[in-house]
């Protein structure tokens, strides 16, 4: 898959969504329902210096939406299984 500066070739990322929610929606038996937020964020690691700061970016949106009070109290993340 190429990218780009800003991330992963739009088209990609398209395909990527498009099939995706398709396969997502079938499984919750829904129909003309969006799956994907109209704006969303797709970013590639670009080195190993910004690895911990995307983990760290990943593993705190369920606290920043309010799902939960830390990281390792969300279910379906790796924090959760690490720190049980």
């Amino acid at each position: 898959m190429a990218a780009t500066a800003g991330g992963i070739e739009p088209c990609a990322a398209q395909f990527w969504k498009s099939f995706t929610s398709k396969e997502a929606n079938k499984i919750l038996k829904r129909v003309g329902q969006t799956f994907w937020q109209s704006q969303s964020y797709d970013h590639l690691i670009r080195d190993d210096d910004d690895r911990p700061r995307c983990v760290d970016y990943t593993m705190h949106n369920p606290v920043s939406a309010r799902l939960c009070a830390r990281p390792e109290d969300w279910q379906w993340s790796s924090g959760y299984r690490a720190g049980s």
